[in-house]
């Protein structure tokens, strides 16, 4: 479900023939404006590594900095979908990722965008309910969910 938050602060629920309309409001702006290339994400990640492979990002594992190339990350992003591509998932499919900041967490984003799934986020840190958004992991629509175990439910 989609949900609208009026100025008074009440929500209102979206049918699927506003968040399409709207959807493709946004895509025909973005696209005048050279933001929405005819590109997958697979494809512009596979560019950005072919073009860009020694750049480097940081990432914080246990407190302390880890640094890793362009060209690190599409390899493990392709291992990654290599592997999720074994247990038969791909396409269209739906795969939910409640996951910290991490390093991996990146890793699995390029993952699904190579084997062409969907990405379906829920991070209960940036919901105000009680660290658990409207679409928890109990309520995704996904084929897959992957989570760290501190943020299973029944946990603190």
């Amino acid at each position: 479900m989609a949900f609208e938050r009026d100025l008074k602060g009440n929500d209102r629920v979206l049918s699927l023939e506003e968040v399409i309309r709207d959807r493709q409001t946004l895509q025909q702006r973005w696209s005048a404006l050279g933001y929405f290339p005819d590109k997958s994400l697979s494809q512009m990640l596979i560019e950005g590594a072919g073009r860009y492979p020694d750049v480097t990002s940081v990432y914080y594992v246990n407190g302390q900095p880890r640094t890793t190339t362009n060209l690190e990350l599409y390899r493990d992003g392709l291992r990654l979908a290599g592997a999720l591509h074994e247990l038969g998932l791909g396409r269209g499919d739906v795969i939910a990722l409640q996951l910290p900041t991490w390093y991996e967490t990146t890793v699995f984003y390029h993952a699904v965008f190579h084997i062409g799934a969907i990405r379906a986020a829920d991070n209960p840190h940036l919901w105000p309910c009680g660290g658990r958004s409207r679409t928890g992991p109990r309520q995704l629509p996904a084929g897959r969910l992957v989570q760290d175990r501190r943020h299973r439910p029944g946990r603190s």
